[in-house]
């Protein structure tokens, strides 16, 4: 399993100031390998480091020209013997621009190296570093997973002034922050100052991390989903590592993004990055309920208001197919407790038959058969009773999920 973008990012930083005691002293891989307890912990880290270069050395029987000993090499010459680029580039015969790519790949493999031995530590210290802000974030915008349902924001305007509050940082990083050309659009289901706050953070992210270099932004409309690309690119060299605080912005934004349910990924290479985030429209959902309480009916159809969902309820599945040949829902929430009929068989023909097989399908009912009901194809599983947070919350995530073409964790 490879290792986390962040503790990439701290091995990277941690190598580059090798013989720096005043950063090592403090930095967070201390936590991450465990040696913040040591005595002298600047000393500790830089053995572990040097220690774990030296455990990647082949053996002799290896051939030279092999990636093992290529990758050995570059960290030898780069960090441990602290040659510059130009050095190491004649040490090992190839160009500059060859070392900057073997750098990278030697980084990536001496932290997956380290993962492996300490990924329960590792996984640890990262969940530490931004669990507080994430909690702290959480309680703090509650209100936008129901506010977002009843928004409809212009990602264009909100874009511009996201990036005309960025001006004085991407100046002051020497980034070129460019003017974005962003299409029409339909209107993105998120409230207004959410989405603003979400674009500074990941764009704040960028800027750090591409210093002397540019950043850009690209969106498009795919189905009911914006996507906004944030991509960004280092004037010279590789990208700046990251640190704690680039790492809970980013966090910071991800947070807000899924809130409304949307969602943030995260790519990097040597010397540039994509941060994108996808967001719902606001398009019209229909959403067909088959449950044969009337109460539970009413209360799904409160929870709803005002929302992309629109509704439609059965009390029955008499007739169920014939009415999906003429209606055609995006979601199904089915209540296996149906009288005079087996709900499980129900979901079985809902997830064989042509006109719903690619239909999500979340069961909502008393019975506590979570498992059974994945097994049998459902999307997710709700437990009755439900609040109006955790059914929009589950029909964005189905949605979001068949709209991917990935499958919605329960």
């Amino acid at each position: 399993m490879p290792a986390p973008a962040p503790f990439v990012s701290q091995v990277r930083h941690a190598l580059a100031h090798l013989y720096d005691p005043d950063i090592l002293r403090s930095h967070p891989l201390l936590v991450s390998l465990g040696l913040s307890g040591n005595a002298n912990p600047q000393a500790a880290l830089r053995d572990a480091l040097l220690a774990a270069i030296e455990s990647l050395r082949p053996a002799a029987t290896v051939p030279v020209a092999s990636r093992a000993w290529r990758v050995y090499k570059v960290l030898q010459c780069r960090y441990v013997q602290q040659m510059d680029q130009e050095q190491t580039a004649d040490q090992l015969g190839v160009g500059v621009r060859h070392v900057r790519r073997e750098q990278h790949v030697a980084v990536q493999v001496l932290a997956d190296m380290l993962y492996q031995k300490h990924a329960a530590m590792i996984d640890a210290s990262l969940r530490a570093t931004t669990s507080d802000a994430t909690s702290d974030l959480d309680s703090e915008l509650s209100w936008l997973r129901e506010a977002s349902q009843d928004e409809a924001t212009a990602v264009a305007d909100v874009l511009m002034a996201a990036r005309e509050l960025l001006m004085p940082l991407a100046s002051a990083r020497a980034v070129e922050l460019a003017t974005p050309q962003i299409p029409p659009l339909p209107a993105a289901s998120i409230h207004s100052t959410a989405l603003r706050q979400a674009l500074v953070s990941a764009t704040t992210y960028a800027i750090r991390r591409s210093a002397g270099g540019s950043v850009h932004f690209t969106a498009e409309a795919q189905g009911n989903q914006i996507s906004i690309v944030i991509s960004a690119r280092a004037g010279d060299g590789p990208l700046r590592p990251a640190v704690a605080d680039e790492a809970a912005s980013l966090q910071a934004a991800s947070t807000i993004v899924s809130m409304a349910g949307g969602r943030l990924e995260m790519s990097e290479g040597y010397s540039a990055l994509t941060v994108t985030l996808t967001l719902p429209t606001t398009g019209v959902v229909d959403v067909l309920l088959i449950d044969d309480n009337a109460d539970f009916a009413q209360l799904f159809a409160r929870y709803v208001a005002g929302t992309r969902y629109r509704l439609q309820s059965i009390s029955s599945a008499a007739g169920l197919f014939g009415r999906l040949s003429s209606y055609h829902p995006q979601i199904i929430v089915l209540d296996v407790m149906i009288p005079d009929v087996d709900g499980w068989e129900i979901l079985g023909r809902l997830r064989q038959h042509p006109l719903t097989s690619n239909v999500p399908v979340i069961v909502c009912t008393i019975l506590p058969e979570r498992d059974l009901a994945l097994s049998l194809g459902a999307n997710a599983f709700l437990a009755k009773p439900v609040t109006r947070q955790q059914l929009l919350e589950a029909m964005d995530r189905v949605l979001g999920a068949q709209q991917t073409g990935s499958h919605s964790p329960p």
